[in-house]
């Protein structure tokens, strides 16, 4: 009996030791991490939600607009002008403009990057890792990260990554290009800057994890036609017309488009027109042919539920919606018909090469490609996509944690 005592008396002090041992531990304080983003077409600042999504557990993530908070925003105003009203001329003869004309004043650029950089730091905010999703100023970056000795990690929200590397004159020790999917161009810009090939790396386009989901496919759409009220079966086929993040014109000529489809068959088009009042009038004022019916979609945080419930995604060739539409496994078609921005190019050739879409040049030749979207047509498009996808937040996730 006093043995048993003993033994409790000592197991209980060394329990209160243990105890009292841990009270006393000084918790880690989490990584900090620095995103360079922009609002220059949307692609950005949905990779960098992407990513803050990613590192939400055991990082600490500040998001800075680079372009309106070092320079200013005119240009991002300007870009986002020209996609929502189809200058796509004019949005490709800025960007190249921006392409060479940081490059030229990289001394000025250093400056002002290194200027906001340093003012991070007096604010307490140091980073153990810097990334960027944005274009044109990355060398500067590079210069800066490599000097105080950061990792620095280029995200590419594009699949052609030629707007990323100009002016890149230093590769830093720990830095690493991270690729939505290969590009026989890459090697080539790679080689032009002097970076090792060992330091890109293919993940995927960071998508949110909204996108990554299974959706009982069926349900929702049944709910939403419920919702909705708009008479459209949830037999129908169901299109998606959404024309980016800034909006688009051509948004109308297509919602026209499907409208005078006369299909005996029940048909059912959901246009997204997000924030644009003056576009959902319009389009509501289109009155449908035959078995079509149109739904006027206002702004949701609900993309993926859109769609889960969708056959097929009318939108532009931009690698956000490519590669949103690409995990929820639902075909495109890719709409050229104001031509394309030459970067782009390679988001097109990634569909069409992969059989998981079509490219529209003309829209009179829109009803004959939706009536071939036939559910064998789309079921083999579905396959091919899932075996495409992968997992971007498994992949980026656990590379960007490896660097913290």
């Amino acid at each position: 009996m006093g043995y048993n005592r003993t033994f409790l008396l000592v197991f209980s002090l060394l329990w209160a030791g243990g105890s009292l041992c841990a009270s006393h531990e000084v918790p880690m304080a989490p990584k900090k991490v620095v995103i360079f983003s922009s609002t220059g077409g949307g692609g950005h600042t949905a990779a960098a939600a992407a990513i803050t999504e990613y590192l939400s557990s055991g990082a600490e993530v500040t998001t800075v607009n680079i372009f309106k908070e070092v320079f200013y925003s005119g240009p991002e105003a300007f870009y986002n002008n020209c996609l929502a009203h189809n200058r796509l001329g004019l949005a490709s003869a800025l960007a190249v403009m921006g392409r060479f004309g940081f490059q030229q004043l990289s001394c000025l650029v250093d400056v002002a990057v290194k200027k906001h950089l340093h003012r991070l730091l007096v604010q307490g905010i140091k980073p153990d890792l810097v990334i960027s999703v944005v274009p044109f100023i990355n060398g500067a970056i590079a210069r800066f990260t490599a000097q105080h000795n950061i990792p620095f990690i280029i995200v590419a929200p594009d699949f052609d990554i030629v707007n990323y590397l100009p002016g890149f004159s230093v590769v830093p020790p720990q830095f690493s290009l991270l690729v939505p999917h290969h590009v026989a161009s890459s090697q080539a810009l790679l080689e032009k800057y002097d970076i090792p090939l060992e330091n890109l790396q293919v993940v995927g386009l960071p998508v949110r994890k909204q996108f990554l989901m299974a959706y009982p496919r069926q349900k929702v759409r049944a709910d939403y036609c419920k919702k909705v009220s708009s008479g459209a079966s949830p037999r129908a086929l169901t299109i998606m017309l959404l024309m980016g993040a800034v909006g688009s014109e051509s948004v109308y000529s297509y919602a026209k488009a499907l409208a005078a489809m006369n299909t005996s068959k029940p048909m059912h088009v959901i246009v997204c027109v997000g924030k644009n009042e003056a576009l959902a009038k319009k389009i509501s004022s289109i009155v449908p042919q035959g078995n079509m019916h149109i739904t006027v979609q206002r702004f949701t945080a609900h993309i993926a539920l859109l769609m889960a419930m969708s056959d097929v995604l009318i939108t532009k060739p931009g690698p956000t919606s490519i590669s949103e539409a690409l995990h929820m496994q639902l075909p495109l078609i890719l709409d050229h018909t104001k031509g394309q921005l030459s970067w782009e190019k390679a988001n097109s050739d990634f569909v069409t090469k992969h059989g998981i879409g079509y490219v529209i040049d003309k829209l009179t030749t829109l009803p004959a490609l939706v009536r071939s979207c036939s559910p064998a047509v789309l079921r083999v498009m579905k396959n091919r996509m899932r075996k495409l996808a992968g997992n971007p937040c498994q992949r980026i996730q656990s590379f960007l944690k490896s660097q913290l």
